[in-house]
């Protein structure tokens, strides 16, 4: 079993004077087949269970700074991303944040939510050997590079220990440090620090692409068609209680007639992919000033469909699969309504809450028509479409003004879109994972947006 490096190494993490650097540039993890067997670990894994001084920590050291300060006074975090399928709703990604500053252990939040969801994955994985665990470490700005970088391992290698000892085999496990990881809020305050110091964890399928069917896989493909729903739009949510303002809108459905001829165990289904995902929001207080959120810096593009983490295609309740051997013949499909929702109120600390005025909304997504044989995927068509709206907003008329959200759809091409790496994009959280949500939890929210008063 790997070990993780010790404390004594990261000492100055995220104390030491602030360093800044170009940030990387994200490299594809390809990972190895599945592992369908779960196997017992030795004896020294499951002693990290069993130590709970050694794997979390409640209070943090003491300390003088401001950023010290608050994750002292305010407990670790936790942020999940519910898997409403099949009308589950269980987190299948998580994101822990608030780490003690230059500190690696678990809190006592993270690891109460890690025994909440561990043994669920591990029947999960059980079921399907293609399924992976990947781990990402970060840490605030506040330490230089190269002891951030440790730390930031480190606290992922704990919990990679804590799961092992819920035996999830090593090999099913991932810890990226591949990227460098993304801010979740710019650090202009010891809040939007302790969001950076954080571990992302999420269930991944181990997907390579190739481009050609194998010789004893047929498919043929009939009326292929994509176009908006013809729902009308949602009227906006206008939510005091829980302080949101959502818009939805019925923007895409697509569908394809299939004969399929294999083996057995082939599927045919579509997957969708967001490569654009712009939310900015204008804000006016009783001062006259205006403010402007910036969601730019939530953004993890391009990003799977929710669906995709655990299951072959976007929606496998609506993909057809061929038992076989033999030839299958049915009907695949696939629809969205996107949600976009923005705070209706936002604190300023020294003028008072500014009311939601004006919102920017645009996303634009990949359609792709493709087979899933023996753990590979083979793209047969793909198409581009897009979702956009621009509205003002009266809060005290509960009304809006403008362009209300509309949906544009290309034609279909053949094979996959260029220039995308699919393989890297299944190997990522999904498009959920930080917000692409119809609701707006400031209790819950992450991802801090850019701020810019005028």
């Amino acid at each position: 079993m790997k070990k993780s490096p010790k404390n004594v190494k990261n000492k100055q993490a995220e104390n030491d004077k602030p360093f800044f650097s170009k940030a990387e540039n994200g490299e594809s993890f390809f990972s190895k087949p599945g592992d369908n067997t779960l196997q017992l670990q030795p004896a020294d894994a499951k002693a990290k269970d069993t130590a709970p001084a050694a794997a979390v920590a409640d209070a943090c050291k003491a300390s003088s700074t401001p950023e010290s300060k608050w994750a002292n006074d305010n407990p670790g975090q936790v942020f999940g991303v519910e898997d409403t399928s099949a009308g589950k709703s269980e987190s299948n990604e998580l994101i822990f944040w608030n780490y003690c500053v230059g500190e690696a252990a678990m809190r006592a939040a993270h690891r109460e939510r890690l025994n909440e969801v561990a043994d669920r994955w591990v029947e999960i994985l059980k079921k399907d050997g293609a399924l992976k665990v990947k781990l990402q470490g970060a840490a605030s700005t506040s330490g230089n590079v190269d002891s951030n970088k440790a730390l930031a391992a480190e606290r992922a290698g704990i919990i990679r220990d804590f799961l092992i000892a819920k035996k999830i085999p090593d090999s099913r496990i991932v810890i990226d440090n591949t990227s460098t990881p993304r801010s979740m809020a710019p650090e202009t305050s010891p809040e939007n620090q302790a969001r950076n110091r954080r571990v992302e964890l999420f269930l991944f399928r181990s997907t390579p692409v190739v481009n050609k069917l194998p010789p004893w896989v047929d498919v043929q493909v009939q009326n292929l068609f994509i176009g908006q729903q013809g729902v009308p739009t949602p009227k906006p949510t206008f939510n005091e209680k829980d302080n949101f303002f959502a818009r939805n809108h019925f923007s895409m459905k697509a569908s394809a007639d299939i004969t399929l001829t294999s083996l057995g165990g082939t599927g045919v289904g579509f997957s969708q992919v967001l490569t654009r995902d712009t939310l900015m929001a204008q804000y006016s207080d009783n001062a006259g000033r205006t403010l402007l959120l910036d969601y730019g810096n939530c953004n993890l593009l391009p990003c799977k469909d929710l669906e995709n983490a655990t299951s072959h295609f976007a929606i496998d309740g609506l993909s057809m699969f061929n038992s076989g051997p033999g030839t299958t013949q049915g009907k695949v499909a696939i629809r969205d309504r996107p949600g976009a929702a923005f705070p209706l109120h936002y604190p300023d600390s020294k003028t008072g809450p500014f009311h939601l005025t004006n919102y920017f909304w645009l996303m634009d997504f990949t359609v792709i028509l493709g087979v899933r044989e023996m753990g590979a995927f083979i793209p047969l068509n793909h198409a581009f479409w897009s979702v956009a709206g621009s509205e003002d907003v009266n809060i005290k008329q509960k009304s809006v003004s403008g362009m209300a959200p509309i949906s544009v759809v290309s034609d279909w091409q053949p094979g996959m879109a260029p220039g995308m790496n699919l393989e890297a994009i299944y190997a990522g959280p999904t498009c959920r994972y930080v917000r692409r949500s119809e609701q707006f939890s400031a209790r819950e929210n992450v991802c801090k947006p850019n701020e810019t008063i005028e």
